[in-house]
């Protein structure tokens, strides 16, 4: 993501959309180049009552960045933000009460389920020009998070996070070829302070459980980017990674209820790649790498009991294709990894049948996460356009002493976005008409022991729109006009048993 900046943005910028179920969406943003200082600020505001009940929602946001150029080699920038967003959560629905009535909450005896967050963010990061051919960037960051979560338990947290980002580049000959290397430092730490209540129709009830959560990690990496022709780049990188986390239990009658935990996890991962420009506009790519995960203290500590996990790690082969054409644009990669420990989410249920679910991490042994991503944009005949997103996934156990080689729960095996634009041209320039589909066309397990799965479904829509000039645009679209009744998303359990 790239953010806006006084040389880039428009001195005015206003955007409104209004839809169905109360959904309405604003913003507006402004910059500006005064001398050598720049300027962009952005506000908006989201609010839905949903198609559910008891599924609202309100986003307040204001973005904004300054920009000063010290001298023609060094330019420094400030970035600071505010997000305070409500969500009211509808809970998880059987399939049978999804077929019956998708439009309907399911609150449980606690009820009242909500996520609400107030987010502050201030950062700097200053860039100094050392040489024609080397340069430094020095990046840092805080941020200060309120979560109300009123769930299993009301959740209230406090959060804070800071880090630094330091990065060397330099970009020179090495043994008579063109040479590219980068070196960076990335330390980061954050605290948070964690009180658990008894949810009482979602507000608080008898403090249960006080925490408090510290993490500090610390990353370095290398990069060398050696080109052997001008069109030929062999890569190597190396990453280290050293994070820790440390839970304190303010709250407890004996020692058996002191939830308190330190953990470490250290790792050192390479990759090497290769990128070929085919030509000016194709490249190709193929690349074996390392990955290593941390827990989060979600993960370890965001249930119902701390459940201490391991990393997880595994290496990844990728090869792919990138590029565009008078004709056709396109971006496709397959890639194969075989993961270790990989971190796995379950729903869990409280003590005294709570039927209000808390998630549960765990390690999985051995698995294997295969697939193909490809997204593409077809210029066709009679001022036809074709845009399409394509997810084909094979995850699964790899010889699971529980599972075997069942397949992972929760996710679709293929999935794909697509729309077919006349886009119009003379008296209809900047105009767009045309279907939008979205197509999950198998049905797919949410249990570990593949008892009960989630069906497939087609959902088909319009939109059309314009650009009337360099300072108007409009759009209107309608989603699912079918009016089908399919789940977007699961809850994964252990075992459904087959029940519905």
């Amino acid at each position: 993501f790239l953010s806006h900046t006084g040389y880039t943005a428009p001195r005015l910028e206003a955007r409104y959309e209004a839809g169905t179920y109360d959904y309405s969406r604003a913003s507006v943003s402004t910059g500006e180049v005064i001398g050598d200082l720049d300027y962009y600020v952005n506000a908006s505001y989201f609010d839905q009552r949903g198609f559910r009940d008891f599924a609202d929602q309100m986003a307040h946001r204001i973005n904004a960045n300054v920009g000063y150029k010290i001298s023609p080699d060094i330019e420094t920038r400030f970035y600071v933000g505010y997000t305070r967003s409500d969500s009211n959560l509808p809970g998880n629905l059987t399939k049978a009460q999804l077929k019956n009535d998708p439009s309907d909450a399911f609150l449980g005896s606690v009820g009242q389920q909500k996520r609400d967050i107030d987010l502050f963010r201030i950062a700097n990061k200053t860039n100094i020009q050392l040489s024609d051919q080397s340069s430094l960037q020095v990046s840092a960051y805080f941020s200060h998070k309120d979560l109300f979560h009123p769930i299993f338990q009301v959740i209230d947290q406090d959060t804070n996070d800071y880090g630094l980002d330091i990065r060397f580049q330099h970009k020179g000959e090495l043994a008579g070829h063109r040479n590219e290397f980068i070196l960076g430092f990335n330390p980061s730490a954050g605290v948070g302070y964690d009180e658990r209540n008894t949810n009482l129709q979602g507000r608080k009830g008898a403090l249960v459980n006080k925490l408090e959560n510290r993490s500090r990690n610390l990353e370095a990496y290398a990069e060398n980017r050696f080109f052997i022709t001008d069109s030929l780049a062999l890569i190597a990188g190396l990453q280290y990674t050293h994070s820790e986390r440390k839970l304190t239990d303010k709250l407890f009658s004996n020692a058996a209820e002191n939830e308190s935990f330190k953990a470490n996890y250290v790792q050192t991962n390479p990759k090497i790649g290769v990128l070929y420009d085919l030509k000016p506009n194709v490249q190709l790519f193929a690349n074996l790498s390392r990955s290593y995960e941390p827990p989060s203290f979600g993960e370890l500590a965001g249930g119902i009991r701390p459940n201490i996990v391991k990393a997880q790690e595994g290496t990844t082969f990728e090869v792919g294709s990138r590029g565009n054409s008078e004709s056709i644009d396109w971006d496709v990669a397959v890639y194969y990894g075989k993961l270790k420990n990989e971190l796995l989410q379950t729903a869990v249920f409280a003590a005294g049948n709570n039927p209000v679910p808390a998630a549960q991490t765990t390690n999985a042994d051995k698995t294997i996460h295969a697939g193909l991503e490809f997204g593409m944009t077809a210029r066709l005949p009679l001022n036809l356009e074709w845009r399409h997103c394509l997810l084909v996934n094979r995850f699964k156990f790899d010889g699971d002493d529980t599972f075997g080689n069942s397949t992972l729960p929760g996710i679709q095996k293929s999935l794909m976005r697509a729309e077919l634009m006349y886009r119009g041209n003379d008296f209809l320039n900047g105009f767009y008409l045309g279907p939008t589909f979205e197509w999950s066309p198998q049905d797919y397990y949410v249990d570990f022991a593949e008892t009960f799965k989630a069906d497939s479904y087609f959902l088909w829509g319009v939109k059309a729109g314009q650009k009337v000039n360099q300072h108007w645009s409009w759009f209107v679209e309608g989603r699912n006009l079918a009016d089908q009744k399919y789940a977007a998303t699961t809850a994964v359990v252990r075992n459904q048993n087959g029940a519905d």
